[in-house]
């Protein structure tokens, strides 16, 4: 079951109260009372879509996500809002938002990636969701960004997996880029993101606030540790993709961070029928894919990056995972959207 944070769920309604619907019954179109919103807890992410729905019916307004995801504020995403908005930087704010993201939900797969002077975010969809999520998610993104360092930066280009029925303007008129939709792989592989420079990942956060950081991933990283009872697979891969390019991680390592045994996790991840080393091959398997379909990077340098011994080791990985070699994977479903 995807979910999400009742965070996010609880922030949603209020912008619909402030949009004109009553709060009331935006809980019953849910089937969801204030104290169950007010658990902290993670919610099955159809309720999430319910929201939209009965909101997109009562109002009339099919653009939804893409206007509520310009009014981004930190406390969205509860404590992992408040690490991101207090981090010294843009890139200290993503590299924190992959380590932690299973405490907001499992909608997918975020990557960040670097190819020359290009910062390339993606997000993997874990399933379809509707095109309120997707837009609702690229345009906090760049909200967030413009907010937390005070400027007004703009992507290079945008591109989301569903079509636009009408206004592309508006889109372009807010991202100020170009945006595609419909972008879809021949593979079966979707995904939406941004492309823009990587100097802003330098730029310092107007919101920064060191201390805070430190106690909040201090409290984040307990909170992780209780996570990881249910939803080991999600923690474990969050950890994983969050060390590499700087190393492979080891079970030791994220048992460390867990304050857990290697024999307790290990019990985790067998319940979950999984292990370590299978979630390792899974979380390069996505980091391989996105940088082959979304960057130009060699072979070689992705190869590094992933920590393979070498390149003949990658293309054998790439192999097992599509049943294609890197090269033809990457001709067959690489869209270049820079």
């Amino acid at each position: 079951m995807a979910s999400i944070s009742s965070d996010a769920a609880r922030s949603l309604i209020n912008y619909f109260s402030i949009k004109g619907l009553a709060r009331s019954d935006c809980l019953k179109a849910i089937s969801m009372t204030e104290m169950q919103l007010n658990r902290k807890a993670l919610i099955d992410i159809d309720k999430y879509e319910q929201l939209y729905r009965y909101a997109e019916n009562q109002l009339g307004d099919t653009h939804l996500g893409f206007n509520y995801g310009q009014h981004i504020d930190a406390n969205r995403w509860g404590i992992l809002g408040q690490i991101a908005y207090s981090s010294a930087t843009l890139e200290q704010a993503l590299q924190n938002q992959r380590r932690y993201q299973s405490m907001v939900g499992d909608l997918g797969d975020p990557n960040f990636s670097i190819d020359n002077d290009t910062l390339i975010l993606t997000w993997f969809p874990a399933r379809a969701y509707s095109h309120h999520i997707a837009e609702e998610l690229l345009t906090s993104w760049v909200a967030f960004a413009r907010r937390t360092t005070a400027t007004n930066i703009s992507p290079k280009r945008v591109w989301f997996s569903h079509p636009n029925k009408d206004n592309p303007e508006v889109y372009q008129s807010y991202f100020n880029c170009p945006v595609h939709f419909r972008q879809k792989k021949t593979s079966g592989q979707t995904s939406i993101g941004l492309s823009i420079s990587a100097n802003v990942l330098q730029l310092p956060c107007s919101t920064a606030n060191p201390e805070l950081n430190r106690t909040l991933k201090t409290y984040a990283n307990s909170i992780i540790s209780q996570y990881s009872i249910d939803n080991p697979v999600s923690v474990a891969k969050d950890f994983i993709a969050s060390q590499l390019p700087n190393e492979t991680p080891t079970l030791s390592q994220l048992a460390s961070s867990l304050a857990v045994s290697e024999r307790t996790l290990q019990r985790r991840l067998t319940e979950f029928d999984s292990t370590f080393k299978l979630i390792v091959d899974e979380v390069k398997n996505d980091i391989a894919i996105n940088y082959l379909i979304n960057t130009q990077k060699s072979f070689q340098d992705i190869s590094e990056i992933l920590k393979f011994s070498e390149q003949s080791a990658f293309s054998r990985a790439v192999k097992r995972w599509t049943g294609l070699s890197p090269a033809q994977y990457r001709k067959r479903n690489q869209i270049l959207i820079f």
